[in-house]
């Protein structure tokens, strides 16, 4: 009888643990839209203008509902403004927005969705694929095979970041073209389809 009641109490911390998972499972949309804010710093440091400045805030908005946010599975969630940023909180698949009404994803969760920016250009057709052809918001390619090991990766001017990212010791360049280092950090696996964790060194 201790050993049958024991059982009840684990499976009972086991279904509350799932319950607060759902609630909290907006970590693919936390995840994703921090890729973006890291993208758009980048940019920033290229082109310090109004737009620019714009796309972080619609992000930095998104980002804190996105990642702080606790709200039941499946719920509609709205920003200050009133306006959604999902009707499916927590859920694979479900479409985000900006603050602004713009798309950030229809597929949020999803391998190979598409992913956009607060002005509705596209970061990515096939995001969270490795091979992928990523885009800064000035249209300038990120990198023609994010995820891959090796892959070069360019700023927003075109110059290049790294020939060879994610592999430990490969030359790192500043944005004017100049040696930051020749010891890169090694990064792998997953890490190297988040724009958060590649661009750190840069932030």
């Amino acid at each position: 009888m201790f050993m049958f009641s024991k059982l009840v109490k684990k499976m009972a911390v086991f279904s509350a643990l799932t319950i607060v998972s759902g609630i909290l499972h907006a970590k693919p949309a936390c995840e994703g839209i921090k890729n973006v804010r890291a993208l758009i710093k980048v940019s920033r440091k290229f082109e310090k203008n109004t737009d620019t400045k714009n796309l972080l805030k619609e992000v930095k908005e998104a980002v804190k509902l996105a990642c702080d946010g606790k709200f039941r599975e499946g719920s509609l969630v709205t920003y200050k403004n009133g306006k959604a940023a999902t009707y499916s909180f927590g859920r694979e698949g479900a479409a985000w927005y900006y603050p602004n009404g713009k798309v950030i994803s229809y597929n949020v969760g999803r391998e190979g969705a598409a992913w956009y920016y607060p002005n509705g250009k596209v970061i990515s057709y096939s995001a969270g694929r490795e091979g992928a052809a990523w885009y800064y918001p000035n249209g300038k390619v990120v990198s023609y095979s994010v995820g891959r090991e090796g892959a070069a990766w360019y700023y927003p001017n075109g110059k290049v970041i790294s020939y060879s990212v994610g592999r430990e010791g490969a030359s790192w360049y500043r944005m004017d073209g100049s040696l930051l280092t020749t010891g890169g950090p090694a990064i792998a696996g997953k890490d190297l389809l988040k724009a958060s964790k590649v661009l750190k060194l840069l932030l």
